[in-house]
């Protein structure tokens, strides 16, 4: 509009609602929800059965850093849902273009905040694994951690983890 290519009048026609996306890795668990349905869409896409994401893929995927956004999870599940034999879709560090992220590695952010998120991503990781060893059974992961039921209940919830979603696995 400043260069005069844009019409002012237009612009007010279009700014009736602004929406911000945050990065695909600021938005937590998202990525394994995205991952599971471009998964779903490959399947039926190519007339192929349905793949999952084990554990070590679930918390590969939280932690990776995601330069490339939504396009890159979306072309390294194609890749995987093409390359992978079996059911399970099986990443680990080193695998995919980038290494993932841990937090702790970035000598620029304060110590606070490094050590917040390297726990904050220990938490996660460790409670993905244990809901997935147990099928969400939030009793036996607690039996198994030897945490307080409603601790660990808060602390799945907190980081967007539902036993629910175990379940069926």
């Amino acid at each position: 509009m400043r260069l005069g290519q844009f019409r002012r009048d237009l612009l007010f026609r279009f700014s009736i609602l602004s929406l911000t996306m945050p990065p695909l890795r600021e938005r937590g668990r998202d990525v394994v929800l995205l991952a599971e349905h471009f998964l779903d869409r490959l399947a039926v896409r190519y007339g192929r059965p349905h793949k999952r994401l084990d554990a070590g893929t679930i918390a590969w995927l939280t932690a990776h850093d995601w330069p490339g956004n939504v396009r890159e999870l979306e072309n390294l599940m194609l890749r995987e849902f093409l390359l992978s034999d079996g059911d399970t879709i099986r990443l680990r560090p080193g695998d995919g273009d980038a290494e993932p992220r841990t937090g702790s590695n970035d000598p620029t952010q304060p110590f606070k905040a490094a050590k917040a998120r390297a726990i904050a991503q220990f938490e996660r990781t460790y409670l993905d694994q244990l809901l997935a060893r147990t099928c969400g059974n939030i009793s036996a992961a607690a039996r198994i951690s030897q945490k307080d039921r409603s601790a660990l209940n808060k602390l799945a919830k907190k980081h967007g983890l539902s036993g629910e979603r175990f379940r069926n696995r």
